[in-house]
């Protein structure tokens, strides 16, 4: 969508909306004029106004559209201490903008696991394995007071199409063999998958999945920092970038960052350095989104802001903080904007200052 220097912009501005009037001073860069605006902090509606219910989830693009996945809101009447598990939603967007609900992609079961009597499943991950042509969900299961055997490992499910419907396949513990909390994925340029996870809530591994992505091969580096959690994982300016946070229940803490040469490492036990500030904005972490285009690529960290001040707490109401990451070849940082502005075709952003002053925009510096 172009916008003319004359012509208004009507669309409202919620999470998403249309880029920013342009500057008739000087030039500007295309995220200004012709990006989709994101608004960090807000929970946006689908295009039939209901609001989005996609909760510690993640994005993959399949064709011209992308796909978001999340927790559905859970039942906290069931009397677990951290609810039941109610399903995977899923939306699907051609412009990270306008989001129709592709519905409940994936929903419970009447025993085992993604029943009830196991608790909540939460943080799916979905993989395509283009060897297979199979979509994969990964989550973690866990909390159920009456399964202690249980509580803690992956669930796995599948898919033919992107909007599913997504069939349980199996449940195992990471190759740790114990206690698998929060999971993170990660496909490299070789189509192998990996995931990354909080290792019985005492530091986070990265596990190799086999060749169809349907269970884990290998152990490939552990950190032993204490209790850390909500980890993703990117490979960027020829590193690899592993973000997380450290435990606090449902209240935000600082999230954090490490850097290595390689999935093996060598990975610092300390991490390297913190992004945002020591509550990360009110959020936590745990995917980012790589949107390349034909001039560079926008690393988006896409944070929950849960309603950590409940009894008990559901996700029904949380927020999304979508911010833009800067990554340079030995540190990251994120800083917050009220808003921003994403131009998908070349994959570059802008801030309002840009978008006052002019300028090329945000490109990857290397």
């Amino acid at each position: 969508m172009t916008h003319l220097a004359s012509r208004m912009c009507v669309s409202t501005l919620f999470f998403f909306g249309c880029g920013a009037s342009l500057n008739a001073q000087s030039p500007l860069p295309t995220a200004c004029t012709d990006g989709v605006t994101i608004t960090p902090g807000t929970q946006p509606n689908d295009d039939q106004g209901q609001p989005i219910q996609a909760h510690g989830g993640s994005i993959i693009k399949a064709g011209d559209r992308f796909y978001w996945y999340g927790e559905a809101p859970r039942d906290v009447t069931c009397g677990e201490p951290f609810g039941c598990f109610t399903g995977v939603n899923a939306y699907s967007s051609v412009d990270l903008q306008t989001w129709h609900n592709e519905g409940t992609v994936l929903g419970p079961r009447a025993g085992g696991p993604l029943s009830p009597e196991l608790g909540v499943a939460y943080r799916p991950k979905v993989l395509y394995n283009a060897w297979t042509q199979t979509y994969v969900m990964i989550l973690t299961e866990c909390c159920a007071t009456d399964s202690p055997d249980y509580n803690g490992h992956l669930v796995w499910a599948t898919a033919s199409t992107p909007f599913g419907p997504f069939s349980y396949l199996s449940a195992s513990y990471g190759a740790n063999q114990a206690r698998t909390m929060d999971v993170g994925v990660f496909i490299n340029d070789n189509g192998l998958a990996f995931i990354v996870y909080s290792d019985n809530n005492d530091g986070i591994s990265i596990d190799q999945l086999s060749d169809d992505y349907l269970s884990v091969a290998m152990r490939i580096a552990h950190i032993s920092n204490g209790c850390e959690e909500a980890p993703s994982l990117i490979e960027a300016n020829n590193n690899y970038y592993l973000f997380n946070s450290y435990c606090s229940g449902w209240q935000p803490n600082q999230n954090h960052y490490r850097i290595a040469p390689s999935l093996v490492g060598p990975w610092s036990t300390v991490p390297d350095g913190n992004i945002g500030d020591g509550t990360t904005y009110n959020s936590q972490g745990g995917y980012i989104l790589a949107v390349s285009g034909t001039v560079s690529t926008t690393y988006i960290y896409i944070g929950d802001r849960w309603d950590w001040q409940c009894a008990p707490c559901t996700e029904a109401t949380a927020k999304y903080v979508w911010l833009p990451l800067q990554l340079g070849s030995s540190s990251a940082s994120m800083s917050w904007l009220d808003r921003w502005y994403l131009d998908l075709p070349t994959g570059t952003w802008s801030s309002d200052a840009d978008c006052t002053a002019g300028g090329s925009g945000h490109l990857s510096p290397y």
